[in-house]
């Protein structure tokens, strides 16, 4: 068994030896390939800003207009499998064809459903118009099923980051798209639902949509349906369409 004194003196003197090798090792630190600690959570926090606002760069706000038949499985059920084929091709390329003429792009198709990239909310409202009320063209001469075709609509506003500034498809998992298709699945056949958050850019905010609301996941959404009667001119084209936060 080691003496008191003895284990004392060993420890003060272990205690000694580390302090005096640390602070040999902090005098020689760049001899000895060594960085100061401070000075590497500093470079650290200072790439990490860096990247943070290299991932950054693609953040934008965009408008996605969210498209789809109603009762499609019923449909191709019920109908001639060419028939189906032909009058879903002829109804994608109507919906594509309108979105680009208001300036918008596909994002992406999942089955009958369309989802479309605007960057301003009144060029996705206004080609949402467009085709709910081209869709009477679309039945009478490119129907082939049987039954006329219904759609529901919905356009939402968010920001998203983009990898690719200028491939709008590059845009994946942003919750402004699936508020879109919610909102799109509450709205009447026919109609078109617009969130809060995209009228607050349209001239005269809501009231230019509907009086009639809803609200899915905490997201407020107002209802435009065509009105009955003599047919209205087409939606006009919109402004430029960069826009504020």
């Amino acid at each position: 068994e080691i003496p008191a004194p003895v284990l004392l003196i060993s420890i003060f003197t272990g205690a000694l030896s580390g302090l005096l090798l640390q602070r040999i090792v902090d005098r020689n630190r760049s001899k000895l390939g060594l960085r100061d600690p401070l000075q590497e959570r500093q470079d650290m926090l200072r790439q990490l800003v860096a990247l943070q606002e290299r991932l950054r760069s693609g953040e934008q706000n965009m408008t996605f207009l969210c498209v789809d038949i109603v009762g499609s499985t019923k449909i191709k059920a019920s109908a001639d499998p060419l028939s189906v084929e032909f009058t879903f091709n002829e109804y994608h390329q109507f919906v594509e064809m309108i979105v680009r003429r208001y300036g918008g792009r596909v994002h992406s198709t999942a089955g009958d459903g369309v989802n479309c990239a605007f960057d301003h909310p009144q060029q996705a409202f206004g080609a949402g118009r467009t085709i709910q009320t081209g869709l009477v063209e679309l039945n009478t001469f490119r129907n082939k099923v049987g039954v006329p075709l219904q759609l529901r609509v919905a356009v939402h506003t968010g920001a998203v980051v983009a990898p690719d500034v200028a491939d709008i498809t590059s845009v994946n998992y942003a919750q402004v798209i699936d508020l879109a298709s919610h909102l799109q699945r509450h709205c009447p056949p026919g109609g078109i639902v617009v969130s809060d958050h995209a009228c607050q850019y349209l001239p005269g905010g809501p009231r230019s949509v509907g009086s009639e609301k809803i609200t899915v996941m905490d997201v407020n959404g107002y209802v435009w349906l065509p009105r009955v009667g003599p047919t209205l001119p087409e939606a006009s084209s919109p402004p430029p369409p960069a826009f504020q936060n």
